[in-house]
């Protein structure tokens, strides 16, 4: 019996041949629980495919579009889930409105399953890339400004080297980062905040250094050089928070007062907090690499936090689907140098 599995390479299937291999993600995930017991051996025959099938569907949480991410058809992909909900004796996943959303188990398996398969495509010979002749355009959303200054040497770097490929940068606020890039209208997003969901990957790319920043007019710190800390904490703020979420910079601080603060404007997007501040009393802690690419800079007043900070940085979120594409990796290691730079 041939047993195969179907690997995602530039958004086709690759099946490689894997003569008199029984079961390989189920052995090396009991292997992994019996690490120990040198008896043991794998007892099932199942057709690897299923698990490129769920990892798909995973990713996608869509059957039509895992099965365009994987060239299958709706109806294949549904067999094949009938099948591995057979095997789990769980449903794995359940339908809510339009998306197909994982259960518990499959989120469980989902990890060791993804690590498998990764392991195999990286056995592969990796295909040689001939940027030269590459002819695409990548979608960036920087979500903010404040990365210009390396994107300018980022473009520089992909037009010298790549010239027939298009760079898109946007810097409108996404209404689901995570969405942009599973319907790959989005390659990469660039933000002060990793993309936490199991479909996505992220790396950090910038550490920042955060500001506080009040307009210059500001008739209680005008002139001031320093902030103290009962002065913060008397001003009305303007904060940072991607939609969708309960998390912003400030959350960094090592402060256990920070609901103290009197909130009156929240925002997705840096340049409209810049915005409002600059006609405002508001104060808005900021990434410094922020204020070094904003054209009206001079119109603020910035003080040191009267408070220390864990680490803040920038980070590069990019979908799974794409994480073995040669292009795509091309395209974030030129970010990754871009951004070292400096």
């Amino acid at each position: 019996m041939f047993v195969g599995i179907g690997v995602i390479v530039e958004h086709q299937v690759l099946l490689i041949k894997l003569t008199d291999i029984i079961h390989v993600l189920k052995f090396i995930i009991d292997m992994k629980n019996n690490s120990n017991n040198k008896e043991f051996l794998p007892t099932r025959r199942v057709d690897l495919n299923l698990y490129n099938v769920f990892v798909a569907v995973m990713l996608e949480q869509n059957i039509s579009k895992a099965g365009e991410l994987i060239g299958l058809t709706q109806s294949a992909v549904s067999q094949a889930l009938g099948r591995l909900r057979t095997i789990y004796n769980d449903p794995l996943f359940v339908r809510h409105s339009k998306e197909m959303l994982p259960t518990a188990l499959a989120k469980k398996i989902y990890p060791d399953i993804l690590q498998a398969m990764q392991s195999i495509q990286n056995s592969l010979p990796q295909p040689k890339l001939d940027m030269s002749s590459l002819d695409m355009t990548f979608h960036i959303n920087t979500s903010n400004f404040y990365f210009i200054r390396h994107m300018q040497k980022f473009v520089a770097t992909v037009n010298e080297l790549a010239p027939n490929v298009a760079i898109d940068i946007s810097s409108v606020a996404l209404e689901s980062p995570q969405i942009a890039l599973q319907n790959r209208t989005t390659d990469i997003y660039l933000d002060i905040f990793p993309i936490e969901h199991e479909s996505c990957y992220h790396e950090q790319l910038l550490i920042v250094n955060p500001v506080v920043l009040a307009r210059k007019e500001h008739p209680r710190l005008q002139g001031n050089k320093t902030i103290t800390q009962e002065e913060y904490f008397k001003e009305k703020h303007a904060v940072l928070m991607p939609k969708g979420s309960d998390n912003y910079p400030l959350k960094l601080a090592k402060l256990h007062n920070l609901k103290d603060r009197e909130i009156r404007f929240i925002s997705a997007n840096m340049e409209q907090i810049l915005s409002i501040c600059e006609v405002t009393d508001y104060l808005c802690m900021v990434p410094q690499i922020t204020i070094d690419n904003y054209v009206h800079k001079d119109r603020f007043s910035y003080f040191e936090p009267p408070f220390s900070f864990d680490e803040s940085a920038v980070y590069m979120n990019w979908h799974a689907s794409v994480e073995h594409n040669p292009a795509h990796r091309w395209l974030r290691q030129q970010l990754k140098i871009a951004s070292q730079l400096g």
